[in-house]
């Protein structure tokens, strides 16, 4: 046993919120519509209740010393898909990157089993944000490339900023050209599709306007 006897709710409250932000706050001051606001706060809503699941099952099996359901991969990532399939459908690229996603999220948690941070809602919540960010953000660009020309990226000038985001902030560019940052290439805010640094993508709130 690596984390000290507690409950789930003492963990919580030991742990707070400290990296995450009510979905209200926190998609509040991107630069894209209510609608689409709107949407992200949903889905990040269904992607924290599945994620505080596979957290908390992990945290139960950790006080109790017992291994965790052999089914809660395959079961996180179909419920994972099944809320994106709500607002897309996932295609190829969905796919690949919810099975990442959870795969990450299990290893990073078997690493860091000593600190009550990796079990928590803070972190489920963190991780909902970033990712109703991400299929949004992908899906958005690939319904623009249809029928729009141009892109420009939006960055929340607000002190948190990434200076690598701040310097892109504002320009446009044709919309299948990928943007040029410090630590490479992306097509949209959180690509990961191309040759980027994983500092240029963690916890990133930007996004792209279409014209």
């Amino acid at each position: 046993m690596a984390l000290a006897k507690m409950t789930w709710d003492e963990l919580n409250e030991l742990v707070g919120y400290k990296k995450s932000e009510p979905y209200n706050k926190y998609f509040k001051p991107m630069q894209i519509s209510v609608t689409q606001k709107r949407k992200r706060i949903r889905l990040a809503e269904q992607i924290d209740d599945i994620f505080i699941a596979l957290l908390s099952e992990y945290f139960y099996a950790d006080q109790l010393n017992t291994v965790v359901k052999s089914d809660i991969y395959e079961r996180t990532r179909l419920e994972y898909l099944g809320a994106i399939e709500k607002y897309v459908l996932p295609d190829e690229y969905i796919i690949n990157h919810a099975t990442t996603t959870i795969t990450n999220t299990i290893e990073v948690l078997l690493r860091h089993r000593e600190d009550p941070y990796f079990y928590s809602k803070d972190r489920a919540r963190a991780i909902s944000e970033n990712e109703a960010n991400t299929i949004f953000n992908y899906t958005e660009y690939e319904d623009a490339i249809k029928n729009k020309h141009f892109k420009t990226w939006n960055t929340i000038m607000d002190g948190r900023e990434r200076d690598s985001h701040a310097e892109v902030n504002g320009i446009t560019i044709p919309i299948s050209q990928p943007f040029e940052l410090r630590g490479g290439y992306m097509q949209y805010p959180r690509d990961d599709s191309l040759d980027v640094s994983d500092d240029e993508i963690a916890g990133c709130r930007c996004s792209l306007t279409f014209s």
